[in-house]
Order: structure tokens, then sequence, then C-alpha cells
């Protein structure tokens, strides 16, 4: 939930999906229902996009989508890597419709109905993909709309066409090239810019990793703690989703430039060959670069591209042979970092000179195969989707929505994959029709929308009654939203996406569709506004009435996930048109075996998801409560929050702060030393969950620090500095390039230790790592100008002090970030004025001043004004007898 999590558990999910995908989709019809089920859930994702850009309400949205579109996934590059992989499912039909193998009428009325439909679609999901202004995403559904136009036209046998839509990526890179980066819109402007600032982010991060990739630091705290198995770290890696935890050893100070965020660790490399390096060894990413490779094999296999074992040899050979060019190229123009993403890169190349080989040399061409239209389309557009994805995630982030529809879709490949042999008879057969899988379809339909409403409905302002929720939905965007999705799920989808023998049985689908979708939404949201409305009137007195509160609220949340869940449930149903016969006995054996699975299935997935996301909604309350400073609820949820997942140290991190925060709101000494060591405790613990993540170690450093400080017993002070100072070494092991931990150690040195000299030396290093922090420079100036204090006004000490003082003061004004600035410019000005003033110069005194003066609160600007006054120098005697004249 935190840090995107990919561990074991999750893995296990994505291979059960694979298996699923390869034991059951063994027909050409149900893998057409399984490719329109994922199609039809891309539809309101899109619809949302666009809606979030046409009413850019942050309020409504919980996000600023003026700029860059979230929908409900919450990132605009996750939201833009989906639908470039989905969109393929929909471009089939298009061209499929278009281009049909076999002509026939196009003026059927349902053919172009179908026609008009499925390039609505496919219109929505392009355009809520080009609304994000992800660029990585929009690459990769370049090269998968190429690859798909490509195969189908080669089965056609329009060579010319075909060469054309393989072409059509390269052409758009010198339309990027040649066009100026003014005429076009957004970040797309950037799009081949290596100067600009994320680019420049991305880099430094492949920098880092090729670092601690190469020189396999040991990671630990301490000699007593130092990691038991770096040998082993090359061929095995750190474990999955370990990256943010040994970063720190690679850290490079220069990403402060380029991230909004000071010291920000990434989780991810952005770039799915580095990342899997780094956390699995030369091992994993042996056999990640294998499953690319085989992904490719196996593609072009069953689309006839290398139907023979000459053909599969030369396709391997120049899959290699591109991988290998490709580095050799990148590695010349770039260096090193640029191994991972060339490599990926120069195998999908291969792929596309093999079928530019094909077309130019006319041998070798599928368009003889005999595979059934419809499963050639949907096979191609398969592959089509993963090449792409494999092309998109070399500079992004593969999320849970991508590599569920990964793993499905590569089972539908290997299953595509294999020959069938000709006794097999045809599977026109397992056509979903009836009222049985009309109905199924609108159950699903109307629990995935009302999940997809909840996570809109919850944003609504106004929450009186269930009355007053319904008209402020019905009158917003999130009404629009629900209302078309709605449509094309219970309507347009079983009217246009499925095939039928007459238009009887379309409408009786239809309405069996829609009227199911209709009741099972109309219920569920019904209960959760009537819920969302009682909870907006209890006001919960006592930490007992909190926690009753919160477990209806987790209810209340975790609702819509059951509802996705049931749905994903009843996606097999539609695999089979006919029900077996009605028996007592077979309904008792179908009872009992699905009280068996559950009975196992259950505790890991109470243990594994529901207490998670339990834990993930009481995280957000916690959050609440603390805005509002009731520390009291605030405390007894995050027993809560332990009791339900204790193995998370965000949450104890958090927790620590939350008694910091009140430690430092208080004048009460008795209260601080109360508050800090269950501050300590939690601390330790999200240390002993995560020993080798740095930031774990410098929280502690920094508590004992501040700590140290508000001690007025000096051997006391000594000895919390002495723990301060331990903490901090240790910290720097773990994170030696990170600049925060030695500005902060140099305010420790500083104000607790009272040594000026180490404050110093400690300011000078973290300085060395980033000389563009503007936050260490305003500390050093901070602490410059108070060495100036305490001297005499006319010593050369205090000269030089405050001169020291004038240039950190300058550097950090100049660094400061104009988005999320660590600290108040305004207050360095004032500074500045000051120790201009001192040291005679009252030109600048004035200057600094004024330009400190709009950005003050209105009870200091008399002082200002004050001060702007007595340092101006008295007028002369003419210019008094000129200003007498003029009055």
């Amino acid at each position: 939930s935190y840090l995107r999590l990919q561990g074991l558990y999750t893995t296990a999910c994505y291979l059960g999906l694979f298996m699923f995908a390869s034991a059951f989709m063994c027909s050409t019809a149900r893998r057409e229902w399984l490719a329109v089920a994922l199609s039809a859930a891309s539809v309101p994702v899109a619809i949302s996009a666009i809606a979030q850009k046409l009413d850019p309400q942050p309020a409504l949205w919980s996000a600023d989508t003026s700029r860059r579109v979230i929908s409900s996934i919450g990132n605009p590059i996750f939201l833009g890597a989906y639908l470039a992989m989905v969109s393929p499912l929909a471009l089939r039909h298009v061209l499929q419709i278009l281009f049909p193998e076999v002509r026939s009428d196009i003026r059927n009325p349902w053919r172009l109905a179908g026609l008009a439909f499925w390039t609505l679609v496919a219109s929505l999901q392009v355009m809520a993909l080009l609304l994000t202004q992800s660029r990585g995403p929009l690459l990769g559904w370049v090269v998968s709309a190429s690859l798909l136009g490509t195969l189908w036209f080669v089965r056609l046998g329009m060579r010319r066409t075909a060469l054309a839509s393989l072409l059509m990526p390269g052409v758009i890179a010198v339309l990027f090239l040649a066009a100026p980066s003014s005429a076009m819109p957004g970040r797309y402007k950037h799009m081949l810019d290596t100067e600009h600032r994320n680019t420049k982010a991305r880099l430094c991060i492949w920098q880092s990793v090729f670092e601690l990739v190469k020189r396999n630091p040991q990671i630990g705290c301490s000699d007593e703690n130092m990691d038991r198995f770096t040998a082993l770290r090359p061929l095995l890696g750190y474990g999955p989703d370990s990256l943010m935890t040994v970063f720190g050893r690679a850290y490079r100070s220069e990403l402060n430039r380029y991230e909004d965020i000071r010291d920000k660790i990434p989780d991810r490399a952005h770039n799915q060959t580095w990342n899997v390096l780094a956390e699995t060894g030369i091992a994993g990413a042996a056999c990640y670069l294998g499953l690319v490779a085989a992904i490719l094999m196996t593609g072009a296999s069953a689309l006839g591209l290398a139907r023979n074992r000459h053909r599969r040899i030369v396709l391997g050979i120049l899959i290699a042979g591109g991988a290998a060019a490709a580095a050799a190229l990148f590695a010349a123009w770039g260096g090193g970092i640029f191994l991972g993403p060339a490599v990926p890169l120069g195998m999908v190349g291969g792929l596309f000179a093999l079928v530019a080989y094909s077309l130019l040399a006319g041998q070798g061409m599928p368009g003889q195969d005999r595979t059934p239209e419809a499963e050639y389309s949907l096979t191609a557009s398969v592959f089509a989707a993963l090449a792409g994805h494999i092309v998109e995630s070399q500079f992004g982030i593969p999320t849970t929505p991508n590599l569920c529809l990964f793993w499905i879709m590569l089972g539908i490949l290997a299953v595509a994959a294999v020959p069938r042999p000709s006794s097999v008879p045809a599977d026109s057969a397992d056509i979903p029709s009836g009222a049985g899988a009309s109905l199924t379809w609108g159950i699903m339909a109307g629990l995935s929308l009302a999940a997809l409403a909840h996570g809109m409905v919850v944003n609504v302002k106004n929450l009186a009654s269930r009355e007053a929720i319904f008209r402020d939905v019905a009158h917003s965007s999130i009404g629009i939203v629900i209302a078309a999705s709605f449509v094309f799920w219970a309507v347009l989808f079983p009217l246009c996406a499925f095939p039928a023998n007459s238009d009887r049985p379309r409408l009786r689908r239809v309405a069996a569709a829609s009227v199911a979708a209709a009741l099972i939404l109309g219920g569920l949201l019904w209960v959760q506004m009537s819920d969302m409305a009682w909870l907006a009137h209890s006001v919960p007195r006592t930490p007992a009435e909190v926690l009753a509160r919160e477990a209806r609220v987790e209810t209340l949340g975790l609702r819509p996930m059951m509802a996705i869940l049931a749905s994903v449930f009843l996606l097999p149903l539609l695999l089979r048109p006919v029900f077996p016969p009605f028996s007592l006995m077979s309904a008792l054996r179908v009872l009992a075996s699905i009280l068996c699975v559950a009975a196992a299935a259950a505790p890991l997935a109470c243990g594994a998801n529901v207490r998670k996301i339990r834990a993930d909604i009481c995280a957000k309350s916690v959050e609440s409560y603390r805005r509002i400073e009731k520390p009291a609820s605030a405390f007894a949820l995050y027993g809560r929050l332990f009791n339900l997942n204790p193995s998370e140290p965000r949450y104890y991190v958090d927790a620590a702060q939350a008694f910091f925060e009140l430690a430092r709101s208080t004048n009460s000494p008795a209260v601080v030393e109360r508050m800090l060591p269950e501050a300590e405790q939690h601390l330790i613990r999200a240390r002993f969950l995560n020993p080798y993540y740095y930031e774990h170690t410098a929280n502690i450093a920094s508590l004992y620090a501040w700590w140290a400080i508000q001690t007025k017993n000096r051997v006391l002070r000594q000895a919390r500095a002495d723990i301060s100072e331990m903490y901090f070494q240790q910290a720097t092991r773990l994170a030696p390039q990170n600049p925060s931990i030695w500005t902060s150690w140099a305010i420790l040195a500083a104000n607790a230790r009272e040594n000026p000299q180490a404050a110093a030396a400690l300011f000078r290093k973290a300085l060395s790592l980033d000389p563009d922090n503007a936050m260490t420079h305003k500390l050093a100036g901070d602490f410059y100008y108070r060495m100036g204090l305490g001297r005499e006004q006319s010593s050369d000490d205090a000269a030089r002090f405050r001169k020291l003082a004038v240039f950190h003061y300058e550097k950090a004004i100049a660094a400061v970030p104009r988005r999320n600035p660590p600290f108040d410019p305004a207050l360095c000005r004032v500074s500045l004025a000051r120790l201009h003033y001192e040291l005679g110069d009252r030109a600048e005194a004035i200057r600094y001043a004024l330009e400190a003066y709009p950005f003050l609160k209105k009870e200091n600007r008399e002082n200002i004004r004050r001060f702007v006054q007595e340092s101006r120098p008295p007028p002369d005697r003419e210019e008094r007898e000129e200003t007498a004249t003029q009055e």
C-alpha cells in the first residue's frame, strides 16, 4: 500500500492468474469473453479520466487533475501504462471490422454498430492515455499499435500497408525530433529532452542502481550488524521489493535537484531490468530476459512468423543480436546506465527486424496461416500488448493492474501457441448465451460499478442524509461518470460486443444485464450512502466509541473491495453457456467443494489481504484525528493499527511522530519525558522490522538530538547526545551520501555538544555532498549568525561569522524550490537585512527588508517598517530645503 509492494505473496497471485488463464482459456470463445471483460473494465477508468480533465475540482477527485489526470488508479503514469496495455484489445475489433479477411456487407446494421462501439471504446482509451501526459506509456502504446496493425495487414497480404504500420514508431520519432518543442502540448515537448528535470532524475536513479550493482557495497549500520550474504548479492540480489532499503548506500545527492521532495529515496528503479537485477541478482535478471525472449518467440510462433525450426533460429539470432547491438550502442552513447533499457528494447527490435525482413523479402509470410480469424486477431492483440508493456516498463514502474494484465495475457498467449489437433471440435458452443450468462454479466457490472462509484462518492461534502448525498452525486461529474459507465457496461457491451443469432436475443440480453446491474448498483450504493450519513452524524467522545466507529469505517471501505472480489469469482460462470443439469447430489458436491476451498483460503486471505486493508483504512483515520488534535483518539487507533498489521514499519514511524509532535507542542517537562520514550520505542520497533533502511536509524538519532537540546541537566544532556551521535554514525554508514543526516548531526554538535568546530565541519561535509541544498544553507546561516552574536560587535571573528551567515542565507534563498519550500524565504531575508545593517551596508539591509515585507504576517510588518525608517540615513540640508520648497 505504501511502497507498491511486489513481494512473494503478490508474485504467487500473479502466477495463479497465469495458471488460471492457461488452464481454463482453452477455447477461442472463452478467451474472447475474457478479452471483452478486460476491455469493459477499462471504459469507466477512461471515462473518469476524461471527466477529471473537463471538471478538475481537487475536492471532487481528491487531487489536482488540471494538468494530468489520474482516474481511479491514482497516478498518471500508472493510468497511462494500464490504458496502453488494454488498448490493443479494442483496436483489434476496429481493424477486424474495417479490414475483414472475408469481405462482407458493410451495410449490415449490427456490423456498423459494432464498428461504432469499438471505435468509441478505443477512442476513449487513447484520449485518456494522452491526457495523462505520460511519455513511457505513450511509447509503449505506439509500439503495440504498430505491431498489431502490422500483424493484421500481414495476414491479409497487404504488404505495403503492413510495412507502413511497422515504420510508424520511427516516423513518430522523426516527427518529435523535427517539430519544435513549443508546438507540443504539456510534457510531450520534453519527450526527447535529456536535460529536462524528470529525465535527469530517472538517469540519476539508474546511475545509483548501476553503482549499487557494480560495487556491491556491504550493507549494515555497525560491525555487528553487517549483511552476512554480501558475497551472494550479485547472484541473488537483495530480495523482492528491497531497493528502497538498500538504495541509501548508493544514494546520489544530485537527485535532490530534480525531485520535488528533498532526500527522497526511490522505491523503484523506473526501469524493470535494473529493478530485477538489484532485487534478484544476475539469476533473476537472466530469468527476466529469458521470459522476454520466450514471449517474443512464443508470439511469433503462434502468429506464423516463426512456424518452422529455421525461422525460430533466425528469430533467436535477431533477438540476441538486437540486444547486443542496442547494449553496445547505448553504452557507447551514454554509459553503462543505459544497459538496463537497451537490452529489452533491442530484443523487441529484433522481432521488428524479423517482420521487416519478411515483408521486404516476401518469405515466411504468415498470410497463408489457417488460424481462424477471431483467434488470430485475439492472439495478435495480446502479443502486441505484451510487447508494448515490455517497452513501457523500461521507463516506468510495473504496478498491480499492469502485472495482472501481463500474466493473464501471458497465459492466453501460451494457450494460443499450443497447436490444437484437427480432431478437436469447433468451440462455437462455448459462446455464452441465454439469460444465465446475461444475468451473470449484469451482476458483475453492478458489483464493479458499485466499487468504482464508492471511490468517488466518498468525496461528496454534503453528508447530511442519504438523499443529500444522492443529490450531490447526481448534480456533479461523478453522476455523469457513473451513468456513462452503466450505459457502457449494462447496455452497449451486451448489445454490441458479443455475437447473437438474431435481434431478439440481443434485446433480451440487454434487458437482463441492465436490470441486474441496476439492482446491484442501486442496492450497494444505498447501503454505502446510509453508512456515510450515519458516520457523518456520529461524534465519538471516548476511545471506545472511536474504536467502534472505526470498525464501521473499515467495513465501509472494505465493502467495495469485496464487491470486486465477488465479480472476479463470477467471471468463470461466463465460460460455460449451459449450466449442468440440476440435481441435489450435484448441488451438494458443488457446495462442499466451495466450502472446502473457502475454509482453506480464508486464513490466508484474511491475514494477507483483509487485515492489511483494514489497517490501511485505519491509518487514514489516524491522520484525520491527528489533524484535529485529538491525541487520545489517535493513540487508541494506533493500538488497533498495530494489532491489524504488526509488521508494517511505517505505522510505527507515524506513531513515533505523533508522540514527538505532542512532546514539542507542550511546555511541560513531565509530558516530554513521558512522550519521548514512547516515540523511541516505536522507532526502535520500526528499525527492528527493517534494520537496513537508514531513515529509521536517522529518526532515532534526530529524536535523541532534540531530546538532548531540551535537557537542562548537563550530564543527562551529554548522555543523550552520545546516544544521538552513535545513531548518526550508524545512519551515515547506511546512507553516506545523504546530506540531511550530516546536517542534523551538525545541529546536534552546535546545540547539544556546544562544539562549533565540529558543527562547522559537519556543515561543510553536508554541503560538499549537495552544494545546492537550501535547507542546509539556511541552517548553516542560522549557526554562523548565532556565532556572530556571541562575539563583540567590532571583533574580526564577529565580522567573519556575519559574512559567512550572509553567504549561506543568500545561497539558501537562491536554491529554495518554488514548490513545497522547506522554510519561509522571507525569514532569511529578514536575517540578511539585520546582518547587512550590522556590517554597515544599509542599502542592502533596506533592500532585503523590503523584499521580505510583502510575505510577512501583519504583526511583523510594523517592525520591518520601523527598521527601514531607522536604517535610512538622515536627509542633508539641501534635501530638507528642497522638501520644504515642494511643500
